[in-house]
C-alpha cells in the first residue's frame, strides 16, 4: 500500500468526520476546522518525512517535531488544559515548516 493510498484513506476519515459534524442547516460548527489541525498537522509531518525530495536536515526537523507532537511529555499538557493544551503542540509542530519554506525550490 502506497502512500497516496494512505493519504486517501486519511482524507477518506475526515469527510466522514466532517460529514457528520454538519449541523441541520448543513453548515459546520465553528470549530470544526480547529479539532483537525492536529491530526492534519501530525499527516503532513507524516507525508514529508517520507518524501526522498526534502533534504536530511529538514527530515530531522520534522521528525523531531513529530516526536515532541506525540510525546506524553508536555509544557502545556492536554490532560490539564483539554483542547488549549495542544497550542503548544501545534505552535512546535509548525516551525519545520517555515526553516524549511525558504530552501524548498517554489512549486508548480
Amino acid at each position: 500500500m502506497g502512500r497516496d493510498s494512505e493519504a486517501d484513506r486519511y482524507q477518506r476519515a475526515r469527510q466522514r468526520i466532517r460529514d457528520g459534524a454538519r449541523t441541520a442547516g448543513g453548515r459546520f460548527g465553528p470549530w470544526v476546522e480547529l479539532v483537525f489541525l492536529p491530526a492534519d498537522l501530525i499527516h503532513v509531518l507524516c507525508r514529508l518525512s517520507a518524501d526522498p525530495e526534502v533534504p536530511r536536515g529538514a527530515k530531522v526537523r520534522l521528525a523531531l517535531a513529530l516526536a515532541y507532537f506525540i510525546s506524553p511529555i508536555d509544557l502545556v499538557p492536554e490532560a490539564l488544559f483539554g483542547p488549549i493544551g495542544y497550542l503548544d503542540d501545534v505552535a512546535l509542530a509548525s516551525t519545520p515548516f517555515k526553516a524549511s519554506s525558504t530552501r524548498l525550490p517554489p512549486g508548480p
